[in-house]
């Protein structure tokens, strides 16, 4: 990620984020949008990530691949 400060960003820039929305420049391959769409877009993709090994764990669990072991067996592993 490349943060910069409002100085080095054009007027044109500046003028359109003001107004809340994404910022497209299909020229310079570019998406500009506000650091609250960001974070939004980062836990998403967080979520989704989280959901997809919850999911996997399910499958594991239904298929029997656990392992079982008693309080005692953890204890004497601690050591």
């Amino acid at each position: 990620m490349i943060v910069t400060k409002p100085i080095n960003i054009s007027d044109e820039y500046r003028k359109l984020a003001m107004q809340g929305e994404p910022i497209f420049d299909h020229e310079q391959n570019l998406v500009v949008i506000s650091v609250q769409d960001y974070e939004e877009m980062k836990k998403a993709k967080n979520n989704v990530e989280y959901l997809t090994m919850l999911k996997q764990s399910d499958g594991e669990l239904k298929a029997g691949k656990i392992v079982y072991k008693t309080m005692e067996e953890l204890e004497s592993m601690e050591n």
